[in-house]
């Protein structure tokens, strides 16, 4: 078994709505070394609001270099950390 840690680089929440933060994932994640992990509440799908955390691909300043969410993203929850741990990485400060 792959022992996985996703190292905290930076918050990134200043440049989105929401919280981000920008991951350093080893191994790579799907082939990517970092990603941006996004979660914000919305309103615009719902009559109520929804939480949703999205795994994004990114480069090493933090800017998503693909809009796809990659697996491991999910609706209902407010955690960056969570869904990194639901693919496998243990995060780091």
């Amino acid at each position: 078994m792959t022992y996985k840690i996703a190292y905290s680089v930076k918050d990134t929440s200043d440049e989105s709505i929401g919280y981000s933060e920008l991951f350093l994932c080893c191994p790579p994640y799907l082939g990517s070394n970092y990603v941006k992990v996004s979660a914000i509440t919305t309103t615009y799908l719902h009559d109520k609001p929804e939480n949703e955390t999205y795994i994004f691909r990114s480069n090493a300043d933090g800017e998503v270099t693909s809009w796809t969410e990659l697996p491991g993203s999910a609706r209902g929850v407010f955690d960056v950390e969570r869904v990194l741990e639901s693919v496998g990485y243990e995060v780091c400060d």
